[in-house]
């Protein structure tokens, strides 16, 4: 397999995504956080630094991002739709293509923390955001690589929830474009 899964990693000692993460080639990007727009203060301080990191590594590449959040667990200063023209332009820059999308969906539907990419899942057990989080020290974070079937199969169990939800949102702005789930 091209990672290995990690060991358990308290997210405190998470520094940034970027010295986290694997650098490997991506077309996709699911992030699955109820919480991800919820204080405007920690989401502008965050800065999509996690996204901004995903989509630089294919270089010149397009990547597709989908953000699935909780309906009624966002800002009420911040614009869904603006947000998604803002994060689109992030990703175009960073992935150095045009043709990079993304796209917001907000659900009732509960779901954890996840994040899942063309080789691994992401588990994590609070928001995506490091900074100004107030992160718990028992915040535990795990990439699970599809070259392990156990890990593979949980990811495409996954895929089947987000389809159900991107099938029927509350609400979605964007691109709606996924080489995972169809709109």
């Amino acid at each position: 397999s091209l990672i290995m899964d990690n060991t358990e990693t308290p997210a405190v000692k998470i520094t940034s995504w970027g010295d986290y993460l694997p650098k490997l080639p991506l077309t996709d990007i699911i992030i699955s956080d109820n919480h991800y727009f919820k204080f405007q203060e920690t989401y502008k301080k965050n800065d999509n630094e996690l996204i901004r990191f995903l989509s630089n590594i294919p270089n010149n590449s397009p990547v597709n991002v989908i953000i699935v959040t909780k309906e009624g667990e966002v800002d009420n200063n911040i614009n869904l739709e603006e947000e998604q023209g803002k994060i689109k332009d992030i990703v175009k820059k960073a992935s150095g293509s045009t043709k990079s999308s993304v796209t917001i969906v907000t659900t009732y539907k509960s779901h954890d923390r996840s994040l899942i990419t063309n080789y691994y899942r992401i588990k994590h057990g609070s928001c995506f955001h490091l900074k100004s989080n107030g992160l718990k020290g028992d915040v535990m974070t795990e990439i699970k690589s599809h070259g392990k079937k156990q890990n593979e199969e949980m990811s495409k169990y996954l895929l089947g929830i987000y389809q159900e939800i991107v099938s029927s949102p509350v609400r979605c702005f964007g691109d709606k474009k996924s080489n995972f789930l169809n709109f």
